[in-house]
This record gives C-alpha cells, structure tokens and sequence, in this order.
C-alpha cells in the first residue's frame, strides 16, 4: 500500500481549460491510501472521532476494505463498545461472507482477547491467528537472504513476536483459568512455551514466560535461569527498540524477580518503566514492594523509601484510572505494617533515597540474604 498524496482528478477535468473555468482551488478527495494514513496518524493521536470519520469515507469508496473494517473495530474497543468490535472482527473471518482470503489474522487476535466466558474459544482464535502467522512466516523462509531487504526483515521479526504474544497468551488462559485442572494442561503449556522459545530463543517475552511456567511447576533454579536471561538481553536494549515486550511483560517480570528475590534487576526495571511514565501506579506499587521486601538489607532506608512508593501508589490510584482492587489492598496493609513500625514518608528527598537505597542494595546484593515473598 502506498503513501502517495497525489490529488486525484474530477471527471470532466480539461487539461487545456483557463484557470477561472477549472475550478483548480476546489480540494480534491484524497485516495484510499492517503485516507488510510491520515485515520492511522489520528488513531496515535486518540483522535477516535475524527479518524472514525475517515474511515466511513475509506467504506463509502471501497465497503470491504479490511484494514479500515480493523480501524473502525479498533476504535469501538477503545470507545467501550465491544459487541460492535466484536461483529466487525467477526465479519473479517470465516465463514463470514465479507472475510478477506485469507483472513485477517489480527482480526482473531482481537476475538480472542475479546473472549472472557470461553477460555477455550480464546484458544481456538488465538490458535487460529498463529497458524496464519506461520504459514507467513514460511513462506518468507523459502526467499533467499540475498534477496530479502531490510524491510522483510524487519516484517519476519515482527511476525515472530505477534506469534510469541500469542503463544503467551494462551499459555496464559492455561494456567489462569479452570483449564489449569485439566489433565493435559502443564503438558500443553510445555509445548506452547518451547514453541515460543524455538520461534525466538532471545525474546523476552517468549523467556519470561518460561520463567513463570518454570516457577508454577517449583523449579526455580531453572524459572531463575530464564528470568536471568530475560534481563541479560532486556538490558541491552535501547528505548525505541522493538523488541522490547509490552509493559504488561515488563511489569510480570518484574513480580518474577520479587519471587526470586532478584532486588536489583528488579528496582533496575522499575525505574525504566518509571522513566517512560511516572504515574505508572504498578511499577510504584512494585518498587514499594520491593523496598519493603529488602528491609533492613538497605540499612532501613528500605522501609522510608517503601512508605514513599506506596503512597505515590495510591495517590495515582485515587486519581483514577485504575481498578486493581487487590493491589490497592495490598498497597493500603503494607503502608499500615510501615506506620506501625515508625516509618513515615521522606519529607522532600524522596529521589535521593531512591538512588541512596539501590546503592546500598546493590553493594550487598551479591551477598545480601533472600527475602521470600509473603
């Protein structure tokens, strides 16, 4: 699909006619790919009513265009109606008589997520998005790599993680649902996480899941190795690398390391995250965590930064946009252990003690005793 802007002509239009007749000041309607761009650039920008617009004119010219259908699916989610998603999502897929051949796997991706009452239904969309994935992928291995530019590169890896998140997430409705009790259901996870691996042993997502199948199946040393493996190459990456995984992974690996007692590579996360956005209400409840958890490790400054955390925790969460009841409980039991113990939050220095804290913590965390989480 191109990025032209080219003006397309009116019928009738004379090449040859005077200025004042060929109404040339008169806008022209855009192309299809211009249009598609310019709903795109608005979707970033969380435009959603005005991309909306351009979108009805893409279906007005071309009624099956299936990237505008996605668009237009995109912003009922993001506006709360989910049954209308649903149905075009549904449309772009068999035995839907408007579905593209073959059909859309983005399309099922957004199915599956949009199932919450069938975890088995998710499962079949989810499955059903990764074998298109991989017969893409196939098909991209049978070219050369003398003949393959930077830009199917860049193509085959993003594919490998779509099919790495999908592969997560059904691990993730496996373990997370009633699925966990059936019989097949650790064997399964298996076979699902080392096809994530196979697919890119260096992804961090596809490692941080086989760290928490490893640590539900009490096999830490092994969830310890892929968790360390995970940060080894998280590390390295610069901010606007691709590869590097969503914020929810990057928030679940940073539980991992509590579990481990990981501290450092925990706090070193953390601030990243923090970094990007400092009202992330998660990463502040997990550095309070963190900090409560090393204790008198970091010379008690561990509790006052703690107390400091947490309560930027809630104060975001009270803001709203935020419903994790359970962690706001949690975060509100902590900030009572803590001002039971004497602990109150740092006056103005609260970035000092932050830096002062990992300091410490990183001086000792070679030898520093593990902290099991409560």
């Amino acid at each position: 699909m191109g990025r032209t802007k080219t003006i397309v002509a009116s019928k009738g239009f004379r090449a040859n006619a005077s200025p004042s007749k060929s109404k040339k000041n008169v806008p022209q309607p855009l192309p299809t790919p211009a249009l598609v761009n310019k709903a795109q650039s608005l979707m970033g920008e969380m435009n959603y009513e005005l991309a909306r617009r351009f979108i009805q004119r893409i279906l007005e010219i071309e009624p099956n265009h299936v990237e505008a259908r996605e668009m237009l699916g995109i912003i009922e989610i993001e506006e709360g109606n989910v049954d209308d998603a649903r149905t075009l999502f549904t449309s772009l897929v068999p035995p839907s008589q408007t579905a593209p051949s073959p059909p859309s796997y983005s399309a099922y991706l957004y199915l599956a997520q949009l199932t919450d009452s069938d975890p088995r239904h998710a499962l079949s969309q989810y499955q059903a998005a990764v074998d298109l994935l991989l017969l893409l992928i196939k098909g991209k291995e049978r070219i050369e790599p003398s003949e393959l530019d930077d830009a199917d590169r860049n193509s085959d890896a993003a594919l490998r993680r779509t099919v790495i998140s999908a592969l997560v997430a059904m691990v993730e409705i496996w373990m997370s649902s009633d699925l966990c009790y059936e019989p097949d259901a650790e064997q399964t996870c298996d076979a699902l996480v080392t096809l994530a691996i196979n697919s890119d042993p260096g992804n961090v997502e596809a490692l941080e899941c086989l760290g928490s199948v490893r640590m539900s199946q009490s096999r830490p040393d092994e969830a310890r190795q892929a968790l360390e493996k995970a940060w080894k190459v998280l590390k390295e990456l610069e901010p606007d690398d691709p590869r590097i995984p969503p914020l929810p992974t990057r928030l679940s690996l940073t539980r991992r390391f509590l579990e481990l007692s990981l501290f450092s590579q925990a706090l070193s996360l953390i601030q990243s995250i923090l970094a990007s956005d400092d009202e992330e209400i998660d990463a502040w409840y997990l550095q309070g965590w963190c900090f409560f958890l090393m204790g008198e490790q970091v010379k008690e400054t561990g509790e006052n930064i703690a107390r400091d955390c947490l309560e930027a925790c809630r104060t975001f969460y009270r803001q709203g946009g935020h419903d994790d009841q359970e962690l706001i409980d949690h975060v509100e039991v902590l900030i009572k252990s803590l001002e039971t113990a004497g602990f109150r939050s740092s006056p103005d220095n609260g970035d000092e003690v932050v830096d002062s804290a990992e300091e410490d913590w990183e001086d000792d965390d070679e030898t520093g005793p593990d902290v099991e989480m409560g």
